[in-house]
């Protein structure tokens, strides 16, 4: 039958109204299978919405990620950087600050690109930490020979920190061949230029007779000046001679007395030798 527009209009009220409702109830229909009925700006707003809460909860709000192609999982690629460093800012100041997560947000990837810039320019501390984010693999491959070219430069600059770490490298044959003769010689130059750990290592060394012959009362010699800078590993190091008595008379007491101030600063081994001679002696303990 043809209902042409005129005859539309003689159409009752009620029957307009039962369209309606009809219409009313299949939207309600699809909404609750599932289907995603937009409905003006609601669906954005949502959107919005959520975006701002994340961020004020101190999440990022990022763009939605998009949807792979295909199910099959492709070779993952070295991202090129892509976030934005401040060519004002005093990149060894933000990239340790990013490194540590100290004074700034943790975030290998920034860190990196400001000591990048600082090591490009010379400096001798960038030149030191990215020599270390290298040997750890932050944010880049372990890459142990790069990370020994960066320390060198850093050293050549009169680094304690790097001559100690070139040391471990050459202690550990991390790039290089193992020789415990230059790793001495590498913590002793970081000792001479007042490095704690170049004190703590030189002295661990000479304990047990690496790259030269032992030597407990040097060791001792090394352990006190490290203890004396704060060293917790030397203060643990201090105790085990004392409690073996290596290089000087066996004392207990003074053994759980540098194993108690060693495990205060958070020494993971004191603890346990704390454990063992309260086992072994439960009168140093009341």
């Amino acid at each position: 039958m043809n209902v042409s527009l005129e005859n539309a209009q003689n159409i009752p009220s009620a029957v307009w109204i039962i369209g309606i409702l009809i219409l009313a109830a299949v939207v309600v229909y699809a909404i609750s299978r599932g289907h995603n009925v937009k409905i003006g700006p609601v669906e954005f707003e949502a959107r919005k919405d959520q975006k701002e809460k994340q961020t004020a909860s101190g999440e990022r709000a990022e763009p939605e990620p998009k949807k792979a192609s295909r199910e099959k999982t492709e070779p993952v690629q070295e991202k090129v950087s892509e976030k934005q460093i401040d060519p004002l800012a005093d990149p060894l100041l933000e990239g340790t600050g990013h490194l540590f997560g100290t004074t700034r947000p943790l975030d290998y990837e920034l860190a990196y690109q400001y000591l990048k810039k600082a090591a490009d320019a010379g400096q001798r501390d960038g030149l030191f930490y990215l020599g270390f984010m290298y040997q750890k693999g932050l944010h880049v491959r372990t890459d142990y020979q790069e990370a020994m070219r960066l320390y060198r430069r850093a050293a050549d600059q009169g680094s304690a920190l790097a001559a100690n770490n070139i040391g471990f490298m050459y202690e550990n044959g991390l790039g290089v061949e193992q020789d415990y003769r230059a790793a001495l010689d590498w913590y002793l130059k970081a000792a001479d230029q007042g490095e704690v750990n170049g004190y703590s290592n030189a002295g661990r060394m000479y304990k047990n007779g690496k790259g030269t012959p032992q030597n407990p009362e040097l060791a001792l010699q090394y352990y006190r000046k490290a203890v004396d800078m704060g060293s917790e590993n030397a203060m643990n190091n201090l105790a085990v001679m004392y409690e073996d008595g290596i290089g000087v008379e066996q004392d207990y007491v003074q053994a759980v007395h540098w194993y108690r101030k060693a495990a205060e600063l958070g020494n993971k081994s004191a603890p346990v030798a704390l454990e063992r001679l309260k086992r072994s002696n439960p009168e140093l303990f009341r």
